[in-house]
This record gives C-alpha cells, sequence and structure tokens, in this order.
C-alpha cells in the first residue's frame, strides 16, 4: 500500500511590493481574461497600465500568493480613509490555481492583515453577474450590505463585508 501525494503543497502568501507590480497585473489579466467582453459596464481592469497597479500597491497594498515558487494569486487592499475598515479588490487567482484554497486563503490574509491593523471589518464589491464569487465570499462569512445602481446598466455589484471577531 503506497502513501497519498497530499493534493496541494502549502500556499505561501507574504505582502506584495512596487517591485510585484508587473507579476500582480499579469496574474490579474490572466484571471479577468474569461470576463472580457462579459461584464456590463466591462471591468477597468483591461485598462489598467503598470503604473496604475504599482501606485495602488504603494497607496495601500497588496498580496501574492505562491504554491511551488509559482505565483499562483493575488489581492490588493488600501484602509478607508476614516479608518472603519479595510477595502479589498482585484483579488484573482488564474484558472489553473483555482479550486485549491488560494482565494480563501488570501482572503483570510486580508482579514488577518485587517486585525494587525485594528480595523474592525473587511468589505469588498462583487459583481453580480459573477454569483460563484457572491457564494465563496458567503461562505467566507461576508454578507451583502448593498447594491451600487450604475446609470445606463442598472444594479451591477453587491457590497459585502463582514465584522472581525474580538476587540479592534
Amino acid at each position: 500500500m503506497s502513501v497519498a501525494e497530499p493534493l496541494h503543497t502549502p500556499l505561501s502568501l507574504r505582502a506584495a511590493t512596487p517591485d510585484d507590480a508587473a507579476l500582480i497585473l499579469a496574474l490579474t489579466l490572466a484571471a479577468y481574461e474569461e470576463y472580457r467582453g462579459r461584464l456590463v459596464p466591462p471591468s477597468g481592469v483591461f485598462e489598467e497600465t503598470l503604473a496604475e497597479v504599482e501606485s495602488a500597491i504603494a497607496l495601500g497594498g497588496a498580496v501574492v500568493a505562491s504554491r511551488d515558487g509559482a505565483a499562483c494569486g493575488c489581492g490588493r487592499y488600501e484602509v478607508a480613509s476614516d479608518g472603519s475598515h479595510l477595502y479589498f479588490d482585484r483579488l484573482a487567482v488564474p484558472p489553473p490555481f483555482r479550486r485549491s484554497g488560494v482565494a480563501s486563503a488570501i482572503v483570510r490574509w486580508f482579514e488577518a492583515r485587517a486585525a494587525e491593523l485594528g480595523l474592525p471589518e473587511v468589505r469588498l464589491g462583487v459583481r453580480l453577474a459573477l454569483p460563484g464569487n457572491i457564494a465563496l465570499y458567503r461562505g467566507l462569512g461576508y454578507a451583502i450590505d448593498g447594491y451600487e445602481d450604475r446609470p445606463d446598466y442598472g444594479r451591477v455589484a453587491a457590497w459585502m463585508r463582514k465584522r472581525l471577531p474580538g476587540p479592534v
């Protein structure tokens, strides 16, 4: 009888630096490519420049996930100007790495970062056209807190939030 190999080797997560901007842009574009032409209004991710990604990392922060030395996901965050929460966006896991815990680990990293900063909650926005993403976040304890309506497009996104446990 042979011993089974683990399904996945451990995932490594680290805070990104502006030097990681090209990697983060490439991971994000790879993850979002399947949404090109499917989202209404179209995602701004396809127009984003390297300088904009560098700026987003410098002004807020980002995380890079790796497995076996290969980058397999990323996401960006910022702290609300009033200090009330951490907001994350552009969580990106390219198709070959999905359904292996990468997205959940990145969300937990954001939650840990918020707790380190003494923030009481984490928030995000999710396109209504991506119900699987909404289900993912619900499964991680996030609840819909409101919706985004856009002129000429109607209701396009759900705002989600999660209160963090413990004193802050």
